[in-house]
């Protein structure tokens, strides 16, 4: 396998031999260390994860301009594949481009071809024009990030790639996209879930059947859905966006990512992709909106402009949140064509150029991350916004008859964690395995903080045990910055809200994360201890030893 190197100033594409053994999240992490923060790193999937399933997870490693600090994003599309195929392991981007290029990859070399004629084009007419075969993919930016706005994204197919402000990366390069080729005969139907009794599970049947709306029903009963400026936890207008009720306007067209067995997005009959459940509660409810043609109309237009809705519905709802005053600062509308017509002076770079910071007070956060949900009834997410992980964590949003233990939650967050790090690192999609686990979990678990840590243990994925993935998870979050960051004021108000609603008590959920960390650092230590020794006790003694010999006399062997 090779790293491949493009320098766009030099406009060179050079592949060389990989010489570390480090593979996927971990390689990334290594070369863009290497090549510095203003390099881009697209690691591969390890090799055994691709041997070993259908579906792989890849990662990209940047130093986010949003967040001040180096971070990554995986992504189970079929990109690392790709590049897998391709015998790369990694690709290294360095260098700006005086006039805007993008990278074209073949089995034979790598191409960095003149795009100019493309800038400010959505990431569906780049697709339109570069690709050359259906089985084709690419990595493209929208008219936003061309324009340099922070909060922009990178697109594949319509759909985005995780990463807040990967577009901006790009641009700061001038690099309009990436093409990689298609591979048809990848191998498919192995599903992603390890666990196949997954399948005749109730959560299963209900995503499968509705979507991942469902998990709207979840957030409304557990207190977590955004809900205007997250000054609510609670809508029932929001019941129009359950899955039962999308099913019946829109029929049931399932729409998931590669062979995934969940199916959580759905398109309409005409084959339009719908918003995205988070998308519904980020850049709908949390808005204002509760009707699924208005949030469909905000949402494809943020995707069209290659904005990310996550930060974009977090800011736009801190402005609603501080009232009309707030609004006319900004020049906001608050109603539909209010909204749409202020996405486009976003997307212009016009006004809030630099995202977040011009907003005061827009997160209270120090990496502005994105929000997506209302923390107060997410003590999980709560963690790992607060730690930087910004990691999907659903066991305790999806499972819990009603708002867990704050300690049980913590100590469930924690051992997720580390589970959707390895995973990650070792090329495996997290989030349908952690489901099919959690899912079975008694409701003791979310109640008990003893047996949320027994439970919690005995986690098990894609053939690796549950002390594999924790040393996995551990080495990976050792890489990570080692820090808190504030949440913002609204969700750590002391004593009750407005509503009477809890909020979240930080310090002690913080406390309660370093606890269950030094517990699990003391365990792997002490395995680790035990395997040296019993390795030890198995080699053969060196040295003279006593022996008999043929005739029974005494000797040395």
């Amino acid at each position: 396998m090779d790293v491949l190197l493009v320098d766009l100033k030099k406009m060179s594409a050079e592949r060389i031999n990989a010489s570390f053994e480090e593979e996927g999240l971990m390689a990334g992490i290594r070369l863009h260390r290497e090549y510095g923060e203003d390099s881009i790193v697209l690691a591969a999937p390890p090799s055994s994860s691709v041997d070993s399933s259908s579906i792989n997870s890849w990662s990209i490693v940047w130093h986010s301009a949003l967040m001040g600090r180096e971070t990554f994003s995986s992504s189970n599309s079929g990109h690392g594949y790709s590049l897998y195929r391709l015998g790369i392991k990694a690709i290294v981007i360095n260098g700006r481009s005086d006039r805007m290029k993008y990278i074209l990859l073949s089995q034979e070399r790598a191409e960095i071809i003149a795009s100019e004629n493309l800038r400010y084009s959505s990431s569906i007419s780049f697709e339109n024009i570069a690709l050359s075969s259906l089985s084709d993919l690419s990595l493209s930016t929208g008219p936003a990030a061309d324009r340099g706005v922070k909060y922009s994204v990178i697109q594949s197919g319509g759909k985005t790639i995780k990463g807040a402000d990967l577009g901006h990366s790009f641009y700061l390069h001038n690099l309009k996209g990436i093409v990689f080729p298609g591979f048809p005969d990848r191998k498919l139907g192995q599903g992603n879930v390890p666990e196949k009794d997954a399948e005749k599970r109730r959560l299963f049947k209900r995503v499968r059947t509705y979507g991942g709306y469902s998990f709207i029903t979840d957030a409304s009963r557990l207190g977590w859905l955004p809900v205007r400026g997250w000054k609510d936890r609670f809508d029932p207008r929001a019941a129009a966006l359950d899955g039962v009720a999308m099913a019946e306007k829109y029929g049931s067209y399932p729409e998931s990512c590669s062979d995934c067995l969940l199916a959580c997005d759905r398109r309409k009959r005409d084959g339009h992709i719908l918003p995205r459940w988070t998308e519904m509660m980020t850049m709908g409810t949390n808005l204002g909106f509760f009707d699924p043609e208005d949030i469909d109309k905000i949402v494809s237009l943020t995707n069209e402009e290659g904005l990310d809705t996550s930060v974009l519905g977090a800011m736009i709802a801190s402005i609603m949140a501080k009232g009309p005053e707030e609004c006319e600062k900004y020049g906001l509308d608050p109603s539909l064509e209010g909204v749409l017509a202020f996405i486009k002076k976003l997307s212009s770079g016009s006004i809030l150029y630099n995202g977040l910071s011009d907003i005061e007070g827009a997160l209270e956060s120090a990496d502005h991350a994105p929000i997506d949900f209302d923390l107060r009834g997410a003590s999980a997410m709560a963690l790992s916004y607060s730690s930087g992980l910004n990691i999907l964590l659903p066991a305790t949003l999806f499972f819990p008859k009603k708002r867990p233990d704050e300690k049980a939650a913590t100590i469930i967050a924690f051992y997720e964690a580390l589970y959707t790090l390895a995973l990650e690192a070792l090329g495996h999609p997290p989030f349908c395995s952690d489901i099919s686990y959690f899912s079975k979990a008694p409701q003791i678990v979310f109640r008990s903080p003893l047996a949320a840590r027994y439970f919690s243990k005995h986690f098990k994925a894609f053939g690796h045990s549950s002390m594999e993935l924790l040393e996995k998870g551990m080495e990976v979050l050792e890489e990570m910055p080692n820090r808190w960051s504030p949440l913002p004021s609204c969700f750590t108000l002391e004593g009750m809200s407005a509503l009477s609603i809890d909020t979240v008590p930080l310090a002690r959920l913080q406390v309660y994360w370093e606890e269950e960390k030094g517990k699990v650092a003391i365990l792997l230590k002490s395995r680790r201890e035990k395997m040296e020794k019993h390795s030890s006790s198995n080699t053969p003694k060196e040295g003279p030893e006593e022996d008999l010999g043929r005739e029974a006399e005494p000797g040395l062997k």
